[in-house]
């Protein structure tokens, strides 16, 4: 029994913890670098996110990124984001 209670802890703490980070509720909106910034170094290092790509890659990407449970990344953070990217880091 004692281990079922440890374990079942373990797992809800786990759970509180990450559900609790990526709801973003009680968060003030960030501008658009800052919010890329924040969500996308979740995973990976900013330097993989800082390329070039084309308008359409970059919405595909987000896509991509935000279906991960994880990301965090909201609708509207997805909106914010994939027009940051195309705005910024799109090729000519």
């Amino acid at each position: 029994m004692r281990v079922f209670l440890k374990v079942f802890g373990l797992h809800l703490l786990f759970f509180v913890l990450i559900l609790g980070r990526s709801t973003g509720a009680a968060e003030e909106p960030l501008e658009p670098k800052a919010l890329f910034e924040k969500r996308c170094s979740r995973c990976h290092n900013l330097e993989k996110a800082n390329r070039t790509e084309k308008p359409e890659d970059w919405k595909a990407i987000v896509k991509k990124m935000k279906a991960k449970w994880f990301s965090g990344i909201s609708d509207e953070d997805a909106e914010v984001i994939t027009r940051y990217l195309i705005e910024n880091r799109s090729k000519k």
